[in-house]
């Protein structure tokens, strides 16, 4: 621990107290509307001193300029940090802070003599800091030349400070990466720097703080270190997700990782679908081998369903694979460390999808059947086990029944009969590469579910849709069987109900079928090379859509509906009505 050398407050009065330093200027009015955003620059702010705060509270102001600066006209304010609940002051007349200087100002209260780091005191005008979140700035009427905020409560006895290794800027404030706990001590049990050049984040002899420097602040160590990130694939295990919370996603989406070794998630890249974000922080958003983090889109527990403690926040949303597949990953410089990816039974609303205890592996969350409906509430009433062990999933149910992702229970099958079923469009020869674009449909006509059935071509039986949740699209829904679920990958696809292990050849005699688990017949469709057109789908007729028009070529046409997504020059419907044929 070192002590700084306090300045001397005759000398430093000498320096702010300048009788003949401008001031109120009646006809261009006062000095500081010259002033421009940055001219003066908020450095640092104790608002958590050791024991009682009254008295003790200050924040510190900086010159970065090459001219002297009259304070006159500019006032201070303090406020949460959303803006509200806020108090302003005007500085006197007659202070002024010469050119690369600080100020220390601080809330010296009930005539009592200044402590030596102190430039100026102003009484109790701004009332109390705010410990939990909060901001402060500085203005010239309405114009704000700087606003220093915090979304995190005050470390106790230690000033938040701007890191002394940059260029104070009104700008470098602004980013939470730049700030960092006061390491020096100017009083007893009380760390900062008031009055003079801060310290560099991390220790008093150097470094940085942040993801741009590779290192994070330890609040534990009370000092930088390097971010120890998860570096192979399986070091992060993605246990829990809420893609679709009751009432709103807004805000109320999240999931959950578990660590197999001590890691760092700082600068840890977060893809959803097609978005990515990056998890940013000064501070060490440490996951030890063995527990869970939480990423949620909040940290507010009025917005984000009642949450418990949220390690830290992201940008990206889920998708409920109500209109398209979801997916997700988490990666380091390019190393996918984990990854899964969903269809329509995890959208049930207000219920989160959790990984089988016995299945907590990187490898093995990729199953289908590795993910249940939770079963137990949080928060606001939302059922999952954000940050905690999941409940463990029903065993696999008898094979006349499955798990409702609504309700968690489960229900007897409800299979469907010949004619629930009809092949409505298939896609056979891409404008990709077919063993990732091709795909066909389903017409789901009654209320079934579709477990335990089979999809195969003229000579493949072999795809399962084996799921110990319910597979249960709804009636008159169409759903889509493909070569790949990712969007990226698949050519922009809506929702994949599952993949199939199969390929739709071009050139004929081929076919598709839907069939029973014992191999019976629901429906099929047989087509030949001129029913093949590439990047184009052949479609059934809107006004055909049985198991019995479908066994004619004559109720197909070739689709004129446009491309259904921007990342292919593929034509069709997937997942939605088809069109009439001319």
């Amino acid at each position: 621990m070192t002590m700084r050398n306090a300045p001397v407050p005759a000398a430093l009065a000498s320096l702010l107290l300048l009788s003949g330093c401008p001031g109120e200027n009646t006809t261009t009015g006062p000095a500081c509307k010259s002033l421009l955003a940055g001219d003066l620059v908020i450095t640092e702010v104790m608002a958590n001193p050791k024991g009682d705060d009254s008295g003790k509270e200050w924040m510190e102001l900086h010159n970065p300029t090459a001219k002297d600066i009259s304070l006159s006209g500019i006032s201070l304010f303090v406020s949460n940090a959303d803006g509200s609940s806020e108090k302003a002051l005007s500085l006197p007349k007659t202070l002024s802070l010469p050119a690369g200087k600080y100020l220390a100002m601080g809330d010296v209260r009930d005539g009592a003599t200044p402590p030596p780091w102190i430039g100026y005191a102003y009484g109790d005008g701004l009332k109390a800091l705010p410990n939990s979140s909060g901001a402060v700035g500085v203005r010239c009427g309405t114009n704000v030349l700087d606003k220093f905020t915090w979304n995190q409560p005050a470390a106790d006895g230690k000033s938040l400070s701007l890191n002394g290794a940059l260029v104070p800027d009104s700008a470098a404030n602004d980013n939470a990466d730049n700030l960092c706990t006061g390491t020096s001590s100017y009083d007893t049990d009380m760390f900062g720097t008031p009055g003079q050049k801060n310290d560099p984040c991390g220790s008093p002899d150097g470094g940085c703080v942040g993801s741009a420097c590779g290192t994070c602040f330890d609040s534990a160590l009370n000092m930088a270190r390097p971010a120890v990130l998860p570096s192979n694939p399986g070091d992060l295990v993605i246990s829990e997700f809420m893609a679709n919370p009751s009432s709103t996603d807004t805000g109320k989406e999240w999931f959950e990782l578990f660590a197999t070794r001590d890691v760092d998630l700082n600068g840890l890249e977060v893809t959803a679908g097609s978005n990515t974000d990056t998890l940013a922080s000064a501070n060490c958003l440490h996951v030890p081998a063995g527990s869970y983090a939480v990423i949620a889109n909040s940290t507010d527990a009025g917005v984000n369903g009642g949450l418990p403690l949220v390690t830290t926040t992201t940008t990206v949303t889920l998708g409920n694979a109500t209109s398209s597949p979801g997916s997700l990953s988490v990666s380091n410089g390019g190393v996918v460390v984990d990854s899964i990816s969903w269809g329509a039974a995890a959208a049930a609303s207000g219920v989160s999808s959790q990984l089988d205890p016995l299945k907590l592996d990187a490898e093995l969350n990729d199953g289908a059947d590795a993910f249940c409906p939770a079963t137990q509430a949080y928060g606001a009433g939302d059922k999952g086990t954000p940050g905690t062990a999941n409940s463990a999933c029903a065993s696999a149910p008898a094979g006349d029944t499955c798990v409702d992702a609504a309700t968690g229970q489960s229900r007897p099958l409800m299979p469907p009969a010949v004619g629930d079923l009809v092949i409505t469009e298939l896609l056979q020869n891409t404008a990709g590469t077919d063993a990732d674009q091709e795909w066909f449909e389903v017409l789901v006509k009654a209320d079934v579910d579709l477990n335990g059935l089979k999809l195969g071509n003229e000579g493949n039986t072999g795809t399962a849709l084996n799921s110990t949740t319910c597979i249960h699209p709804g009636p008159n829904t169409w759903v889509v069987f493909a070569r790949k679920a990712d969007p990226a990958v698949n050519g922009g696809l809506p929702q994949v109900t599952a993949t199939i292990g199969f390929g739709l050849a071009n050139t004929g005699p081929r076919s598709v079928k839907v069939m029973f688990a014992d191999g019976g017949l629901l429906d099929q469709v047989t087509y030949d090379t001129a029913q093949v057109k590439e990047s184009t789908s052949w479609q059934l007729d809107f006004n055909n859509l049985d198991n019995i028009a479908n066994d004619s070529v004559a109720s197909f046409c070739f689709t004129d509906a446009g491309t259904y997504s921007a990342t292919a020059a593929n034509t069709g419907t997937p997942g939605a009505p088809n069109v009439r044929c001319q």
